[in-house]
């Protein structure tokens, strides 16, 4: 297997990795994939190698715009006082409705950005994937909750119920959207009942959704990664 070589860029208001499927060719479908929270820019570029790429695809793998201490960024704060208070109640509603602050910030970054993607590349909605892992799985469905043109298809890795006062009135404008969702059994960060209870509110709002459950923690294994890419090479070769 070759190496893809990634090149940083700036796309709208944030950086980003970017990977062409082969150099000097139009650009007719793009594959977003965003970080989790705490991960370096690059956290998910290592995974292109051995994702789809057919003709006229790009991957682009932004940067969160805040920056942590040593290598890190984040797409919002957590705050932690908040989780802790979670975990020692119990109260998953009151947890759940919660609105971060900075959310509503990053993700009008990441829409500006798949503005730009649109315009400037040429690339239409329907010809572009969002997606991302943990924090950047959360990031994805709110983007695309707020967009009045969905993405083709969204790929949450990982991720978890949050917001739900301010996405939920828009969940039914992701009705048909087909999305892949992955979420290990035994999720120390982002609790396993909280990804199906997730993938109960998507289903039930319409979304398409493919559960990919794995016996496993916070990652993104080699099973899921197998069928990510199939799940993407359905979506990106027509």
């Amino acid at each position: 297997m070759f190496a893809l070589a990634a090149t940083l860029q700036t796309i709208g208001p944030l950086k980003a990795r970017v990977i062409d499927a082969a150099p000097n060719q139009s650009i007719e479908r793009v594959v977003v994939l965003m970080h989790g929270f705490g991960a370096p820019g690059d956290d998910l570029v290592a995974i292109a190698q051995v994702l789809p790429m057919a003709k006229g695809t790009r991957y682009v793998f932004p940067e969160a715009p805040l920056d942590l201490t040593g290598d890190g960024r984040a797409w919002w704060i957590i705050d932690w006082n908040e989780r802790a208070r979670y975990e020692r109640t119990g109260d998953v509603d009151g947890y759940v409705a919660l609105v971060p602050k900075g959310l509503a910030e990053a993700s009008h970054a990441v829409s500006a950005m798949l503005d730009h993607i649109e315009k400037s590349w040429g690339v239409p909605a329907n010809h572009i994937v969002l997606g991302g892992f943990s924090q950047g799985a959360m990031l994805t469905l709110d983007v695309a909750a707020h967009r009045a043109k969905k993405p083709r298809a969204l790929v949450c890795l990982s991720g978890s119920l949050i917001a739900t006062t301010r996405w939920l009135k828009h969940a039914d404008s992701l009705k048909g959207v087909p999305i892949f969702m992955s979420h290990g059994k035994s999720d120390p960060v982002l609790p396993y009942p909280l990804a199906e209870r997730l993938r109960e509110t998507l289903t039930k709002a319409g979304a398409k959704v493919q559960w990919a459950p794995f016996s496993g923690g916070h990652a993104i294994p080699e099973g899921t990664v197998r069928a990510l890419a199939k799940f993407l090479d359905e979506q990106i070769s027509h």
